[in-house]
């Protein structure tokens, strides 16, 4: 009987090491518990508070707008999509300007920024239609950044909206969506062309320019007053022949038809119909 009891001591006294460890582990799980609970809830106090301070303290309460005369301040309101009560500091800035490049053809550079603690500040410059040219009896209007601003169906529906524009040959294109800049198939020809228009407003003949044949960038044609061709030749120096081939222009009376050679700035000439109209 004796060996029974101590055998029944023994095997009772064995699990109170075991029943310490289970107490103490599952002390440290409560433990973990409520750090990760306390943890979770100054997060969402945070995010509680966040929200309600940025609400009160930094909400869109106005939204400035500066634009030109094609589009008013509704219009750039409506596409921006801000609302008074908006979080400021959330205001997707860029993705807003970007919209309105878009949705507005006309808004050729647009600025938005943030002015702390409640304003939005919206700035639109907007370009004019400049150039025109047809796909497929389709017209394609674009402006001297070369961005597309609308595409219309036959010159009827072209001189109705925009009168008279400049006809403009070019390379091929990939595509011409309105809103969006014109993209060429060889990326080379993106360049040389706004190059050109801009070029030819420095040395003041963007007036006196008719039409325009870029379609190689090699043999550039200009016409001068609806009855001059000039021949720039390639994409170099456009400023020096553009200013040689003004001079040689006014050297003969108006009515002067013919064609003038600055293919090589250094021999420039004229072959006119009418030599006697030579200014002497």
């Amino acid at each position: 009987m004796a060996n029974k009891s101590e055998v029944k001591d023994d095997i009772g006294m064995i699990p109170s090491d075991t029943l310490l460890e289970k107490q103490r582990r599952k002390t440290v799980r409560r433990k973990r518990v409520i750090w990760i609970f306390c943890i979770v809830l100054f997060f969402v106090m945070l995010l509680v508070v966040t929200f309600v301070f940025s609400k009160f303290f930094f909400s869109v309460r106005s939204i400035e707008i500066k634009c030109g005369k094609r589009y008013d301040r509704d219009t750039v309101a409506e596409v921006a999509g801000v609302k008074k009560g908006d979080v400021l500091f959330t205001v997707d800035t860029d993705a807003i300007a970007r919209r309105i490049e878009t949705e507005l053809p006309h808004a050729v550079s647009v600025k938005v920024e943030r002015d702390y603690p409640g304003t939005l500040k919206i700035s639109v410059e907007e370009t004019e239609a400049e150039f025109c040219f047809e796909i497929s009896g389709q017209y394609v209007v674009v402006s001297k950044e070369l961005k597309v601003l609308c595409v219309l169906d036959g010159r009827a529906a072209l001189e109705k909206s925009y009168g008279a524009l400049i006809p403009i040959k070019i390379p091929p294109i990939r595509n011409a969506v309105a809103g969006h800049p014109l993209v060429f198939i060889d990326e080379r020809d993106t360049d040389f062309i706004p190059e050109l228009l801009y070029t030819l407003e420095v040395c003041k003949m963007r007036d006196k320019i008719t039409a325009i044949d870029a379609t190689v960038r090699f043999d550039i044609r200009l016409t001068y007053m609806d009855r001059l061709v000039i021949k720039l030749g390639n994409t170099e120096e456009f400023e020096t022949k553009l200013i040689f081939a003004r001079q040689i222009a006014e050297k003969f009376k108006e009515g002067t038809t013919g064609t003038i050679s600055v293919e090589d700035p250094e021999e420039g000439f004229a072959l006119v119909d009418q030599p006697e109209n030579l200014i002497s």
